[in-house]
């Protein structure tokens, strides 16, 4: 499952991507924890059972941890803190493998500093499939103390659309907005329980901004492309109904302007036509 504007890098078999939603993301995560706490349970109860074995002193043993602490401590530092990291994201749950997520923070080139599918949680570090099929190894600790966006957990995809239309279509946009809306209640694609605006939200120099907003019910790529691509469609066919046209920064309006000579300007005076540069002619909108 995907949100936000990604898909799920493809199986090896061709088949359908292993992705999932909120749901499974869920129980996956929870179903991991356990695996990985009997996991660690596990290990623990045979390294103290081959230890009894061998007859290892448990007192002399404490004594010589409390003498290396500090050692153990400055050496494996970074080794205790992603083990730590790995324990706070297996209780925690924000995300677990087959997820897609995505930092809040940014790289210096402006791109999200980690955007991909997890596809594994160890102990040490994290391993995300960047959208260049790189794995990316986080260590855990850092991943644990990192804001992250889990995309796989949400419930909607939004279609935002901020069409511009021009000025001159100004007295057909109160019947425009109105199909319009009755075109978003009409969808079966689109939630009922999200909002489906379609408004006149403001007015440039150059266009009447429109604003439509709504919420798909599928999370998938795919689907939200699809019924974003439909909802311009129908926008499109709507002003062609109405003879409007989507406004166009390179186009101006061909102005007819009247040249005041030095003396005041009295007396009738010839029309000259301006026409700016770019070479837009009179039938340009």
């Amino acid at each position: 499952k995907t949100s936000g504007g990604a898909a799920p890098p493809p199986r090896k078999d061709g088949g359908r991507p292993r992705v999932l939603d909120r749901k499974a993301s869920i129980t996956e995560a929870r179903f991991n924890t356990l695996v990985q706490t009997l996991s660690a349970v596990v290990w623990v109860c045979t390294a103290l059972a081959l230890l009894d074995t061998a007859g290892v002193n448990f007192k002399a043993l404490l004594t010589l941890g409390g003498v290396s602490s500090v050692l153990l401590g400055f050496i494996g530092r970074d080794i205790l803190s992603n083990l730590m990291g790995a324990t706070v994201l297996y209780l925690t749950q924000p995300f677990t493998q087959g997820d897609w997520i995505q930092s809040v923070q940014e790289a210096s080139d402006g791109r999200k500093e980690i955007d991909g599918w997890v596809e594994k949680i160890g102990w040490y570090y994290t391993v995300i499939n960047t959208w260049d099929k790189r794995p990316l190894h986080l260590p855990n600790s850092k991943v644990a103390t990192m804001e992250v966006i889990n995309a796989s957990r949400m419930t909607n995809r939004r279609v935002l659309l901020q069409p511009k239309i021009r000025l001159s279509d100004a007295a057909v946009v109160p019947q425009i907005v109105a199909e319009m809306r009755d075109s978003l209640l009409k969808n079966p694609e689109l939630d009922p329980r999200q909002h489906r605006f379609v408004f006149l939200r403001g007015v440039s120099d150059l266009s009447l901004d429109l604003w439509i907003s709504c919420h798909t019910k599928s999370v998938f790529l795919e689907d939200y492309l699809r019924i974003n691509q439909g909802i311009i469609f129908a926008l499109a066919q709507i002003l062609d109904k109405y003879g409007a046209r989507f406004a166009d920064r390179t186009a101006r309006d061909v102005r007819l302007v009247r040249p005041v000579p030095p003396g005041g300007g009295v007396g009738p005076q010839p029309q000259r036509r301006i026409v700016p540069s770019g070479g837009l002619g009179p039938d340009a909108d």
